[in-house]
């Protein structure tokens, strides 16, 4: 019993020596937001930061005088996570459909979005995030044009794909704020429905498709398509499996949930630290590419205050493809001082890309924020994430800068 009391102790403790309790948020300004320079990098940002108001809600409770017991932490989490819901619904749909928009702008066409109760269509993702937040559980579409000259090869799958993928993608995003000792609880809700959004798309079709009711147009049908034209063999039920396998084997999916019940014991919602010793404890993103369904192992190695990211993403089912991903970041949990990292791609299929960003501090309460990045159009990457496809097709480019608020 002694020995089970310790154990419990220690885990609640979890973290603790590594990330402070209370911790900083930001609200930011990108250029990521300007139509023509779209990025996917932006509106996952944005959605980190919509998630770090109620991150500092729970803290500010936590802290305060009806916040200092269990119970009363336990009824406000929970109130909080219930409420909380709605507006991320709309921010996850808002970034399922930026993610077939930005596949449009990169080769330099203009989308439009709409919530499909009434297909009104808005020019700008703001407006249609905006319109969002009274429609909790309404479907969206995204429509544009281009000219299929001026883009690579089965660009309108990639488009189709676009959606899904942008939901896996957020995720990790997720994930690197963990491994960062940015993130709090509550980005839980945002990360399952990340990860399950294949799954969940593909129910929804497959109930369609029972009811004699499915019109042959959705994504998964689209993909499912290219897939068998292919010869690929993949079924739908294959891709469901896959996106929720990717959900309940990562580490960071038990580490937001243990990270809710630490908030009960401790008032922090912060997100325990995620490394075992020097080994940050993997993640599984699940993609659906132009070569077939991937797979994505994520993990990396903390040296002091530096983290070398890796990732490995390899087609499981069609075109071999095998895709390594390898960083070197300092990054201050706190926004206190400068942070900086760098990336390089490399793939089967002679792929290459580099990146690199880097934060500092301006006046107190103040951040400014720039990158690059350089992508060959033969990366996996490049085709989820490409900003600025030139006229060859042959590569993505990408300079941006941001400016945050530190609350």
């Amino acid at each position: 019993m002694l020995r089970f009391r310790v154990l419990v102790l220690g885990l609640v403790g979890l973290g603790l020596n590594s990330f402070s309790q209370s911790f900083e948020q930001t609200l930011s300004l990108d250029s990521g937001f300007v139509p023509s320079q779209y990025s996917n990098r932006a509106l996952w940002n944005l959605g980190l930061e919509l998630d770090g108001v109620t991150h500092r809600s729970l803290d500010w409770f936590g802290r305060s005088s009806i916040g200092n017991n269990p119970v009363s932490r336990s009824l406000f989490g929970a109130a909080l996570y219930w409420l909380y819901r709605y507006p991320q619904y709309s921010f996850f749909v808002t970034n399922h459909e930026f993610g077939h928009g930005t596949r449009f702008t990169s080769v330099g066409s203009k989308p439009v979005f709409a919530w499909s109760d009434d297909n009104v269509e808005v020019p700008t993702i703001f407006q249609f995030y905006i319109r969002g937040l009274s429609r909790y559980g309404e479907g969206a579409y995204t429509s544009g044009s281009f000219q299929p000259a001026r883009v690579p090869s089965n660009w309108d799958v990639a488009l189709s794909a676009g959606g899904v993928n942008n939901s896996a993608s957020y995720a990790e995003a997720v994930e690197d704020s963990v491994t960062r000792g940015r993130a709090g609880f509550l980005s839980y809700i945002g990360y399952v429905r990340g990860k399950t959004d294949t799954a969940d798309y593909v129910n929804t079709t497959l109930a369609l498709r029972d009811a004699g009711q499915a019109t042959g147009g959705g994504d998964m049908e689209l993909m499912e398509e290219y897939y068998d034209a292919q010869g690929f063999g993949v079924s739908l039920k294959s891709l469901r499996d896959a996106s929720n396998l990717s959900r309940w084997v990562s580490s960071t999916h038990w580490l937001l949930i243990w990270s809710g019940l630490r908030y009960v014991v401790n008032g922090s919602s912060r997100v325990v630290d995620p490394f075992l010793g020097p080994w940050r404890l993997p993640d599984l993103s699940h993609f659906l590419t132009l070569s077939g369904p991937s797979y994505k192992i994520r993990t990396g190695f903390r040296f002091g205050s530096a983290v070398i990211p890796v990732e490995i993403e390899s087609v499981y089912k069609g075109r071999s493809v095998m895709e390594l991903k390898v960083g070197f970041e300092k990054y201050d949990p706190d926004y206190a001082s400068t942070s900086w990292g760098v990336s390089a791609w490399i793939n089967s299929k002679s792929g290459l890309g580099v990146g690199a960003q880097s934060e500092y501090p301006l006046a107190p309460g103040f951040l400014i924020s720039a990158g690059a990045s350089w992508l060959s159009m033969k990366l996996l990457e490049a085709e989820r994430n490409s900003v600025d496809v030139n006229s060859s097709n042959s590569y993505s480019s990408e300079l941006w800068a941001r400016v945050s608020w530190i609350y």
